[in-house]
């Protein structure tokens, strides 16, 4: 006995074309609805991708952002006597201005690997120090990505126990915070302000999000080493 198909079934007066057609529409139907929620999954599935490997990113220039500023906090000055390599060219603090990008670059290691490096902020797989980029040298440029700054108290936010700077600072112009005394005349303490910038590539939804999202990360330390 054949069994006939549950369209047939249901309209048992329908003809035999009419029932092959049905079923022809019903799974043509099914394979685009299947299309589209394939394509959907997979744009979801590319978000969440390029969503945590920019997240991996941001944690990583965090890390090395936290290593430059607490150097810097009990280092804002070097003794260029016992570290002529770090003050060749300049003096006690572009010595500690220099080691401490040295240490921001360096804090995953002095190898180039992975998806998300410090030695490498505009992720073109190249070492930064070993390419001219926007026309500036190296050290040069990455001077403008890891940016250096002294702040007063006048400057700095507190949330959750976490110090931030007040928005749309640019640095600070007390002379005694500048040259990185602890505290400034009025008896403000002096911050150490570390502002970076890594460049991330999205992967699978670069046209959605473009093709370069700039990932930013801040570390304010008070100076507690110097006079």
């Amino acid at each position: 006995m054949k069994i006939r198909s549950s369209w047939r079934l249901r309209h048992p007066l329908a003809a035999p074309g009419a029932c092959r057609q049905a079923v022809r529409r019903e799974a043509g139907q099914a394979l685009v609805e299947l299309a589209l929620s394939i394509t959907f999954i997979s744009l979801l599935l590319g978000a969440a991708i390029d969503l945590g490997l920019a997240y991996k990113t941001y944690q990583t220039l965090m890390n090395a952002t936290a290593e430059a500023g607490t150097f810097l906090a009990l280092n804002p000055a070097v003794n260029c006597d016992t570290h002529s390599t770090w003050c060749a060219g300049t003096d006690a603090i572009g010595g500690a201005d220099r080691e401490a990008r040295n240490r921001f670059r360096e804090e995953q290691g002095t190898a180039l690997h992975g998806s998300a490096s410090t030695l490498d902020l505009n992720s073109d797989r190249i070492d930064d120090t070993t390419q001219t980029i926007d026309g500036m040298a190296g050290w040069v440029w990455i001077g403008t990505k890891v940016k250096l700054d002294e702040a007063t108290s006048d400057d700095v936010t507190m949330s959750g126990g976490v110090y931030g700077v007040s928005a749309g600072f640019t640095g600070t112009t007390d002379s005694r915070c500048l040259q990185r005394y602890r505290f400034n005349l009025a008896g403000k303490q002096c911050f150490i302000v570390v502002r970076t910038e890594m460049i991330y590539h999205p992967y699978i939804t670069s046209r959605l999000l473009g093709n370069n999202m700039p990932i930013h990360a801040v570390s304010v330390k008070p100076i507690v080493g110097g006079p």
